[in-house]
């Protein structure tokens, strides 16, 4: 019994040298940054939300507002190339979904599955009582469906 139970001690007191450290050498670190010449404010919330896979990195802003508007709460999601870095495209609300787009908080969660990304409008309407989440096509940016919540 002795003989089993320090040879057990041994193996676990042995394990951490036997199972390689995980590590990465020069990793590639990229600083990422909203489209030049977008309208920035105090507190915009660029990288409040993120959503990453092999091929794109997704960031949410969803207290910024488009080029001619100053609407807090606007909400903007930038479209990354996870291998490049590059911005690939920006994607806004639509004025024919969300109306005067006024603190939509679109962007405010992203969800990511291969190219398929959901993207949470919490206050989709001036209705506090309705939210929505858009699927978008990554690769070509287009809307394919909204899907419309509602409090009970």
């Amino acid at each position: 019994m002795n003989r089993s139970c320090f040879l057990l001690l041994a193996i676990l007191a042995l394990t951490p040298c036997l199972v390689p450290e995980a590590s990465a050498r020069n990793p590639v670190v990229t600083k990422l940054h909203p489209r030049p010449g977008d309208v920035t404010r105090e507190g915009y919330s660029f990288g409040r939300s993120v959503a990453v896979n092999e091929n794109w990195v997704v960031v949410g802003a969803d207290d910024f507002g488009p080029s001619n508007s100053l609407n807090p709460g606007d909400g903007s999601v930038y479209v990354f190339s996870a291998r490049t870095g590059r911005l690939i495209r920006k994607i806004q609300p639509s004025r024919d979904l969300f109306g005067d787009l006024n603190g939509n908080a679109f962007g405010g969660s992203l969800a990511l599955c291969g190219n398929r990304l959901l993207v949470g409008a919490p206050f989709f309407t001036a209705n506090p009582d309705f939210s929505a989440a858009l699927l978008y096509d990554l690769p070509s940016g287009r809307l394919q469906k909204v899907i419309r919540l509602e409090d009970p």
